[in-house]
């Protein structure tokens, strides 16, 4: 395989952590929106295909880590800044890249990534999805 060009790499790189962070952030705020919203009787919060998504990217994230494997998006990322030009790092991708690594053991990730699938599945018992959302639901 041809080496990759080192702009495209660093591009790739910066779309790869961004994307990672967007799934984080979901995922995180997913757990928070879901019980919110189903004390406040937010229609949203019962659509199937977003709750199957959280569902099944939690599903990811605990398995990978159960198995001692990092996620792909970080390896991912890594292929891509490996091949990169080297250069100043924009100050987002900085901040992004504290928010997401966080200077803990594989085993601490773990754990949480376990809990948080727990949680994730009780919530999906608890406050079943399917109730189809309309435009007029409430937020």
């Amino acid at each position: 395989m041809a080496p990759m060009d080192p702009a495209l790499a660093s591009a790739l790189a910066r779309a790869t952590l961004y994307f990672h962070f967007l799934v984080v952030v979901f995922n995180i705020s997913a757990l928070i929106l879901i019980p919110l919203g189903t004390f406040l009787d937010w229609g949203f919060i019962r659509i199937f295909w977003w709750r199957a998504l959280h569902v099944a990217s939690m599903a990811l994230v605990a398995v990978q880590a159960a198995l001692g494997q990092y996620c792909f998006l970080t390896l991912l990322q890594n292929r891509f800044q490996a091949g990169a030009e080297p250069g100043p790092d924009f100050w987002l991708d900085e901040w992004v890249t504290r928010a997401i690594y966080w200077p803990l053991p594989f085993e601490t990730f773990v754990v949480l990534y376990v809990i948080a699938l727990g949680l994730t599945l009780l919530f999906w018992i608890w406050a079943r999805p399917g109730k189809p959302f309309r435009a007029r639901d409430p937020l």
